[in-house]
C-alpha cells in the first residue's frame, strides 16, 4: 500500500474513533429535550436507511439474509443495539460522558475473560494484569478521596449492562460473522433494533413527538449520532480493518476516550481533573497490556458498537 493510501486510511480510522468518541456528548445535548427511547429509535432509523443505502450503492453488497439465520440475528440485535443501548443511554443520565466512554472501553479486557469461559481460551498473566489496572482505574473514577460514590450507582450498573450486552453481541456473531460481512449485520441490527424500539417509543415518547418542536441543534444531534456515530463510523473502521487488519484498526480505540473528554470539555463544559486523567490512565494502560504481547493479539471482538 503507498504511503499516502496508507495516511488515508488512518485518517478514516480516526474519524471513527472521534465520531464514537462525540457521540457521547451528542447524546448528552439530546437529552436537553428528548427522553433517550425518542433518540434511539430514531437512531436506528435513520443508520439503517443510511446502511442500506451505502451497502447497495457503494458496496453493491446483494447477499440475503437466509431464513434460518433470522433468529440468531434477532437474539445478536437484542444484545446490540438494544439492551446495549438501555444501559448505554440510560446511564448517560447519571454519569458523565467521558465515565461512560471509560468504562465502555473495557469490553475488550472483558471479552478476554469471557471468550475463556465460552471459547476455552486461555488466558495469560498479561490480559490479568490488564484487568487489574482496568479495575483500579474504573474505582479511580467512580469513588472519591473519601470512597463516596461520585454518581448514582445505578448509572454505573447500567453502563455495564452496556458492557455485558456488548459481551453477549460478540459471542452470539462469532458465527454469523463468517457468513455475513459486518455492514450486513450492522444493518440488520438497526432494523430490528428499531423494531424492538418502537413499542418503548410510543410508551415514553409517543405525545411529546407531536406537542414539542425540537430545536436546530437537537435535529443536527439526532442526525449526526445516525450519519456519523452509527453508520459513517462503522463504514471508516470497516475499510481500516480491510487495508490493514483488525489488529492495528483496533490500536485506534485507545482514543475514543480521550476524544470523548475533549468533546465533552468543549461542548457541554464537563470538568476533566487529575482523577478523571489517573482512571484514564489506567484503564487505557489496563487494555494496552491485555491486548499487547510483541504484536496486538486478535481477539474475539468483531467490531465495535458504537455509541
Amino acid at each position: 500500500m503507498k504511503r499516502f493510501e496508507l495516511v488515508g486510511v488512518y485518517i478514516l480510522n480516526l474519524l471513527a474513533m472521534s465520531f464514537w468518541g462525540i457521540s457521547f456528548v451528542w447524546i448528552k445535548i439530546v437529552y436537553e429535550f428528548y427522553n433517550p427511547f425518542t433518540i434511539l429509535f430514531f437512531r436506528m432509523v435513520i443508520s439503517a436507511c443510511i446502511l442500506f443505502l451505502i451497502s447497495s450503492t457503494l458496496m453493491k453488497e446483494k447477499k440475503r439474509l437466509e431464513r434460518r439465520h433470522i433468529p440468531m440475528l434477532m437474539a445478536l440485535a437484542f444484545c446490540e443495539p438494544f439492551m446495549y443501548f438501555i444501559g448505554e443511554s440510560l446511564g448517560l443520565l447519571y454519569i458523565s460522558s467521558t465515565v461512560a466512554s471509560l468504562i465502555v472501553s473495557t469490553i475488550p479486557i472483558f471479552m478476554v475473560f469471557a471468550s475463556f469461559i465460552f471459547f476455552k481460551e486461555r488466558i495469560d498473566k498479561r490480559q490479568t494484569t490488564g484487568l487489574a489496572l482496568a479495575i483500579i482505574g474504573i474505582l479511580a473514577l467512580v469513588f472519591d478521596t473519601s470512597m463516596n460514590l461520585r454518581y448514582e450507582p445505578k448509572g454505573i450498573l447500567l453502563m455495564f449492562l452496556a458492557v455485558i450486552s456488548a459481551i453477549g453481541f460478540n459471542i452470539l456473531g462469532t458465527k454469523l460473522v463468517k457468513t455475513y460481512r459486518p455492514i450486513t449485520l450492522i444493518k440488520y441490527q438497526n432494523v430490528f433494533g428499531a423494531i424492538y424500539f418502537f413499542p418503548l417509543f410510543l410508551i415514553y415518547s409517543g405525545k411529546e413527538l407531536f406537542t414539542r418542536i425540537p430545536p436546530s441543534n437537537i435535529i443536527l444531534c439526532i442526525f449526526n449520532l445516525s450519519l456519523f456515530s452509527s453508520a459513517l463510523s462503522y463504514l471508516f473502521y470497516l475499510i481500516a480493518i480491510e487495508k490493514i487488519g483488525i489488529n492495528k484498526a483496533n490500536i485506534f480505540t485507545y482514543t475514543i476516550p480521550l476524544f470523548t473528554a475533549i468533546f465533552a470539555y468543549f461542548l457541554i463544559g464537563e470538568e476533566f481533573d487529575i482523577t478523571k486523567s489517573f482512571g484514564m490512565i489506567f484503564i487505557v494502560s489496563g487494555i494496552f497490556i491485555s491486548q499487547y504481547k510483541g504484536k496486538f493479539k486478535r481477539i474475539r471482538f468483531l467490531f465495535r458498537r458504537g455509541s
